[in-house]
């Protein structure tokens, strides 16, 4: 992604499912979007290069586009994101969007 980043000016919107090992899920083994240690690489980079924004962010964005802007999104609301991705992303300052499926609460 980087490489192609150059001087785009906009906003990129990435969308993950799951984080972490999913060899020995029982569920939703094609979901795995990245490992834990792939996703820290990745939200690192994207830190770097672009400015991580949220959803409260965009109305401002689109009124006065200025730079380079990430919004990092997950779906289904999976466990992982709080254990894995959550604290990956804190560390690093950085915005998450979680559209959390609410038929499946009571389901890690």
């Amino acid at each position: 992604m980087m490489q192609f980043a150059g001087s785009w000016r906009g906003l990129l919107v990435l969308n993950y499912h799951r984080i972490g090992d999913g060899r020995h899920s029982p569920l939703d083994r094609n979901l795995w979007s990245a490992t834990t240690e792939e996703f820290e690489q990745q939200v690192r980079a994207i830190s770097r290069n672009f400015d991580v924004v949220g959803i409260d962010d965009l109305d401002s964005l689109v009124r006065h586009p200025r730079g380079r802007y990430v919004l990092i999104t997950f779906d289904d609301g999976y466990l992982d994101n709080y254990t894995e991705a959550f604290p990956i992303l804190k560390s690093y300052n950085a915005k998450g969007v979680f559209f959390v499926t609410t038929g499946f609460l009571d389901v890690p």
